[in-house]
């Protein structure tokens, strides 16, 4: 809902889409949460699973890596 939001208005408000007559489409105040009602503030153990999963991404991408790209 938001993107299609923020593309009409932003596609949308552009001389060769707008008449000449009709009112500009608004750009959206916020974006849609997918997340459900999500604070922003994460607890000390949400950072350290995501720093945990990130280390863990990246060392299964190296690993591919060197595995199809061997001499």
């Amino acid at each position: 809902m938001y993107i299609s939001n923020a593309i009409m208005s932003t596609i949308g408000n552009s001389g060769w889409f707008r008449g000449k007559n009709s009112e500009p489409n608004e750009y959206p105040k916020e974006p849609f949460n997918l997340f459900g009602n999500n604070t922003g503030e994460i607890t000390e153990e949400e950072k350290q699973r995501e720093v945990n999963k990130f280390f863990a991404q990246e060392s299964a991408r190296r690993a591919n890596w060197k595995r199809t790209h061997r001499k």
